[in-house]
């Protein structure tokens, strides 16, 4: 590729303009966060499981739990960070996806400037 070809993107990737404090203007390149899951898995304990993984943050939810557990990683190997974290509604895939892209994106903009208004990296 030369520097007069057009930079080829996936479709879930766009380019935005983005100004500097200096005046100069760049382009950005933001894309969706990554995800896998829901999937039903089998806990430590016997018991059964739903696990999520959102910008590789990993939710696991106990069935008959009122909390999950969150790790850093993928649905085959995360390390723990928090655990017991309450989650309300009723025990199922949808419910856990929406908490966990809810808890990421509240998460990651405590460390955005301006608040972060963005759901992509």
């Amino acid at each position: 590729m030369t520097a007069m070809d057009p930079v080829k993107l996936r479709p879930d990737v766009r380019a935005e303009e983005v100004r500097l404090g200096n005046g100069h203007t760049v382009t950005a390149y933001r894309w969706p966060y990554p995800s896998q899951g829901p999937v039903r898995v089998t806990c430590a304990a016997g018991g059964m499981a739903l696990r999520f993984m959102y910008a590789h943050f990993v939710f696991t939810w106990p069935k008959s739990s009122q909390t999950v557990d969150i790790g850093h990683g993928t649905l085959d190997s995360a390390m723990p960070l928090w655990q017991s974290q309450p989650v309300h509604g009723e025990w199922g895939e949808q419910a856990l996806a929406c908490f966990g892209e809810s808890w990421v994106r509240g998460h990651l903009r405590r460390f955005a400037p301006g608040g972060g208004d963005s759901d992509d990296a």
